[in-house]
């Protein structure tokens, strides 16, 4: 070993205790190498590739997608000698023999003949084989080294822009995968960074729109447009089938380049409105927790820090759940097993119930407990039977059955005398009641309520707009075992009146008990004898919970042209249609004949948006609504004998299918194929000829129509009268 070869291996082993955090070696033991082979400094572990946001500052940084360390190049320096060269390739050259040349060997480790070349054309340049490339050929036969491709690996370093990818395979040496247009690898990251961004942005990018972003860089790589120019997207669907292999590729590549986290999923698209998104901020989240602090503070259920034992009969939360009788097209948590050949979904029959809407209201405690049940039904009047179907519930009925300002305060004022009384908590003390604001009626901020928490000494701490997902108890488990659990009870029972009622009952005993509700506080972050744990919002759930538009200054994209070809998310609020004045050249809005600036003609003017800005009341309305067909001037052909008899022939017709209907119901059977048959034959007997009546026709009447109804009354009176 020379004096300089024994200086590098000093300073490389001693590099590598220092980051392996051991002992300094002595001078005398780094100055003597080792009698045995030197030890190989195993490659870092994997950094995470998101850093969660502070739980203090409340920031949220963009998603930076980080690959895999087994997918980075597998060697980044090269050899400086042959006899390192021959040692490094070895186990290529064991397994190439193996293989053989005629297999597709070459193409599955492009990767490393790539540096394999590289190694060879630094080698050549250092001076071994007398820099001649024939003779580097001859004696690397064994590697199956090709002359001609040195010489094009030589261009392509010379050639080669960014430093940084000399070690990625270029698309011209990856033989069988690239051709002309296809996407480099700093293009495929910025893509993988771009559909992360707009994710985050809650603008997530459909398989239609990667491939369009796909078709720009393939027409800037075949030098056919620049990345500012417009793209001529008439084009795109003669080369759509050449986007779908590029697709396909690219989504290979991102499986085995990047770990789970970032990989690219198709998932279901979930509507969430602009205004949730921009609303719902940790900022917002970190507000309210300081204010729940500052609460807990001056009412005395935090020492040191941490909730006491004596707040979690303090701090209640509530929030309505609805019950709907009408099928939502989807029924929750439900899993069947059907055939390939049905198709890709399955439909179950739903009983919709003739109930309407049902509203409970739960008050529960961070301590597990669950206040008596406070129920709002649809109807008109109150039902001594709704005690015998659920006799610790207040059961009321409003129009709608949903809850009204009036009585949310009755069932608090009910709530707080079962806290005094029942669980002993004294009247000195302040009770927390965590609540949203009511919905878009804000019946949750009535005087009457602000009135009945002065005297009974209950502080509410109500949530920030659309955040109850994220701060909400109650939308955490409890309420998700309910609608998991109705969806089922649902889609099995026919539900009237009082069996819908019966099984709100049995959903809310399963739903609100102590179990899923100490749960849902602590996805929350409220526990008992422990500090706020804001990282149970804003760790793994903030991923989800927050859409902050990211903007370009947060994400590095690695290709130069990606920026003008990645288009970066927009805001959440549309902008107002706008138009340049051709007389002052500032932008008015189309909505306006006239420019709002300088008071000229508005060139681009548009009626309909005029007509849309204005709005219904002012553009005149009538309570008279205009007939679309004078039906009785359009039938007036018909002879008024024969117009008779095909009144009572339908007439006849809708009472024999309201009977059977009827019947079927009564005995609780479907309809069978006898009777469609002859609803069927009966309603085709329409002759084409309907003679004419001699004597008195008789009209059958639905007493259900006033009209109806009236002549009914008529010709009740003139018979009496008779």
């Amino acid at each position: 070993m020379t004096d300089t070869q024994r200086e590098e291996w000093k300073s490389s082993y001693l590099t590598f205790c220092a980051e392996k955090s051991v002992a300094k070696p002595s001078a005398a033991t780094a100055e003597a190498p080792p009698s045995v082979e030197p030890l190989t400094a195993t490659p870092p572990k994997a950094q995470p590739a998101v850093e969660l946001p502070s739980p203090q500052t409340g920031e949220k940084r963009a998603l930076q997608p980080a690959q895999k360390p087994e997918a980075r190049p597998r060697f980044e320096d090269r050899t400086p000698t042959l006899h390192a060269f021959e040692k490094r390739w070895a186990f290529l050259k064991k397994e190439l023999k193996k293989a053989g040349p005629n297999s597709g060997f070459f193409l599955q480790r492009a990767a490393d003949f790539y540096l394999l070349y590289l190694d060879v054309v630094h080698l050549l340049e250092q001076g071994e084989w007398d820099g001649k490339v024939t003779k580097a050929a001859n004696a690397l036969q064994a590697f199956h080294v090709n002359k001609v491709k040195i010489g094009r690996v030589r261009k392509h370093l010379a050639e080669a822009k960014q430093a940084g990818e000399q070690n990625v395979v270029p698309r011209c040496f990856a033989a069988g995968r690239y051709g002309t247009g296809m996407l480099t690898v700093s293009q495929k990251q910025d893509l993988v960074t771009h559909v992360t961004r707009c994710a985050q942005s809650n603008k997530p990018l459909s398989v239609a729109d990667i491939k369009k972003s796909m078709f720009r860089y393939w027409l800037c790589n075949c030098n056919l447009v620049e990345p500012n120019m417009p793209v001529p997207w008439g084009d795109y669907d003669a080369h759509e089938r050449s986007m779908d292999y590029i697709y396909r590729h690219w989504r290979e590549w991102v499986d085995d380049t990047y770990p789970d986290d970032f990989q690219i999923r198709r998932r279901c698209l979930n509507a969430r409105p602009a205004e949730q998104a921009a609303m719902l901020t940790p900022q917002a989240c970190h507000q309210f927790l300081d204010l729940l602090e500052e609460t807990l503070d001056e009412c005395g259920w935090r020492q040191n820090g941490a909730l006491t034992d004596e707040a979690g009969v303090a701090i209640w939360n509530t929030d309505e759940k609805g019950f709907e009788a009408r099928d939502s097209g989807k029924l929750k948590g439900q899993k069947v097993l059907v055939p390939k050949c049905i198709g890709t979904s399955a439909s179950a029959s739903v009983q919709e119930g003739s109930f309407g809407h049902i509203t409970i209201l739960p008050y529960m405690s961070l301590r597990g407990d669950i206040s008596p049940p406070s129920v709002v039904v649809q109807g008109t009047t109150f039902s001594e039977a709704w005690a015998k179907i659920w006799p610790e519930a207040a059961v009321r009925a409003t129009a709608r059955g949903s809850m009204t300002a009036e009585l949310f305060v009755e069932f608090t004022l009910r709530w707080e005398r079962y806290v005094r009384q029942d669980l002993k908590v004294s009247r000195d003390k302040e009770l927390i009641l965590l609540l949203d604001s009511g919905g878009g009626s804000l019946l949750h901020l009535s005087p009457d309520f602000t009135l009945a928490c002065f005297s009974k000494k209950i502080r509410p701490l109500f949530f920030p707009p659309y955040s109850t997902s994220a701060l909400c108890p109650a939308d955490q488990a409890p309420n998700a075992q309910a609608e998991l659990l109705w969806d089922k009870k649902r889609r099995d029972s026919n539900l009237s009146h009082l069996a819908a009622l019966d099984v709100v009952h049995e959903v809310f005993d399963h739903a609100y008990c102590s179990k899923y509700i100490r749960s849902g506080f602590k996805t929350c972050g409220l526990i008992t004898g422990q500090p706020l744990a804001r990282e149970q919002i804003f760790g793994e759930r903030g991923v989800s919970l927050f859409r902050t538009i990211v903007s370009a200054k947060e994400v590095v994209l690695q290709a130069p042209e990606s920026e003008a070809v990645l288009q970066a998310p927009k805001g959440y609020q549309r902008a107002e249609a706008k138009v340049k004045c051709e007389a002052c050249g500032k932008r008015t809005p189309s909505s306006l004949p006239k420019c709002g600036y300088c008071g000229g003609d508005n060139a681009g003017y548009n009626a309909v948006q005029d007509c849309v800005s204005q709005g219904l009341k002012h553009q005149g309305y009538t309570k008279k609504v205009p007939a679309v067909v004078d039906t009785a001037a359009e039938l007036s052909c018909i002879e008024p004998a024969a117009k008779a008899n095909l009144v009572r022939w339908s007439g006849d017709l809708l009472a024999e299918m309201r009977k059977r209907k009827n019947s079927e119901e009564a005995q609780g059977q479907p309809a069978t194929k006898k009777v469609a048959a002859e609803c069927a034959s009966s309603a085709s007997a329409l002759p084409k000829d309907v003679p004419a009546s001699d004597g008195p026709v008789q009209v059958e009447l639905d007493l259900e129509d006033p009209a109806d109804a009236e002549k009914f009354f008529a010709q009740q009176v003139q018979a009496g009268e008779a």
